[in-house]
């Protein structure tokens, strides 16, 4: 075992690392101990113990996984890692117990597209976040095309802009930018529509620093993954139908006399449409003669021949053309809203809500049917 000044060196490396990489205050006290060293004091577990709070406090669960962290205590440890559970280290990594490290340049699903500071964070009080910031935790990446002093402006911020349309991005509640210096590749690429491509992690927090408080690495991720994503995405996104005077009529009395709507939609040659899978929500609206709008939530119950059990009895079921069979049962409705309510969710594109629920509404709006409607999931 190492004599127990040099303990005491290597617990206070370990320490200056932990703090250095989560962003913590460590000022590191001078050892004015004489004589024989076991190598920890109360001193040494004060010191330890203000890191675990502010672990706590910016809610990192684990650093136990964190290589280099290992590799320190390895070193620490000589050849046993069980010779100094009484340090305050070992109990420290076990105390924090998450099975990954966040880090993205450890990550496997991601290759590293840019590494850099955040430029502007003075300016947008990030002083006053760092509480909740802390190093591998994701942030997103805006495109702020309207900003007057860089054509090629990437803002950096801790709230997800896929919940928002682009004509409401609030750029004022952001940690800073890509530096100019370092934004003109990325800003072409989430130009032609790559922004779903990459990911964005903090990897490094200077809280004492004005110019570098935060630096970011930027990865790209795999086509298979950004697709797979979308899709997961897109599932739980409300499909959305707008119906005529007549056709909401027609769909009143289905669920008044059948408890069910029956529906066929355009579905050949498949690979052309994007149809409702059994199971998937459908909105449907239809304007009334003052202005406001009466809503329908409902959800795919069958499809295709599936369909029998429920439409027995109709002969369109077994018609040969080129439309698709759907069941659907009311979730929640009628509701009616304002037309203002209703012009916000579609935003100006209700003409592409009739013929076919091919149609989703963006994120946004969806959560705003499910606030509206008082739906949870």
């Amino acid at each position: 075992m190492k004599k127990g000044k040099d303990k005491c060196e290597i617990l206070k490396m370990i320490r200056k690392y932990v703090a250095k990489k989560y962003g913590l205050d460590y000022e590191p006290s001078e050892c004015t101990h004489e004589g024989s060293c076991m190598g920890s004091c109360l001193k040494c577990d004060e010191e330890l113990y203000a890191l675990q709070k502010q672990l706590e406090k910016k809610g990192i669960d684990s650093i136990a996984s964190d290589k280099t962290l290992q590799k320190l205590v390895e070193e620490f440890a000589d050849k046993s890692i069980e010779e100094v559970h009484d340090s305050g280290i070992v109990g420290m990594m076990k105390e924090f117990n998450m099975p990954d490290d966040p880090s993205p340049i450890e990550s496997p699903n991601g290759r590293v597209f840019l590494e850099c500071r955040v430029a502007g964070t003075s300016y947008h009080h990030v002083d006053d976040m760092l509480d909740t910031i802390f190093v591998g935790r994701k942030v997103h990446l805006m495109r702020d095309r309207d900003n007057k002093h860089d054509e090629n402006a990437v803002a950096v911020s801790l709230n997800d802009p896929s919940l928002l349309e682009p004509e409401v991005l609030d750029f004022s509640d952001i940690l800073g930018y890509v530096p100019r210096e370092d934004n003109a590749a990325l800003a072409s690429m989430m130009d032609m529509g790559w922004e779903r491509a990459f990911d964005a992690y903090i990897s490094k927090i200077n809280p004492k620093s004005e110019y570098e408080k935060l630096r970011i690495t930027i990865t790209i991720k795999s086509k298979e993954d950004t697709l797979r994503e979308e899709k997961e995405e897109s599932k739980g996104l409300f499909r959305a139908m707008s119906l005529s005077p007549g056709q909401w009529g027609a769909l009143e009395m289905d669920l008044y006399e059948e408890g069910m709507a029956y529906y066929r939609w355009c579905c050949l040659p498949t690979f052309d449409h994007d149809l409702p899978e059994k199971g998937e929500r459908i909105l449907f609206f239809s304007q009334e003669d003052d202005g406001s709008y009466r809503l329908y939530l409902m959800m795919v119950l069958a499809v295709d021949e599936e369909c029998y059990p429920f439409v027995k009895g109709k002969h369109e079921i077994i018609l040969k053309d080129d439309c698709c069979p759907f069941v659907l049962t009311n979730i929640k409705g009628p509701v009616s809203v304002s037309e203002e309510v209703m012009d916000e969710i579609l935003k100006g594109k209700t003409e592409t809500f009739g013929g076919g629920p091919e149609q989703r509404l963006a994120k946004a709006a969806t959560l705003r049917i499910k606030e509206i409607l008082g739906i949870d999931d």
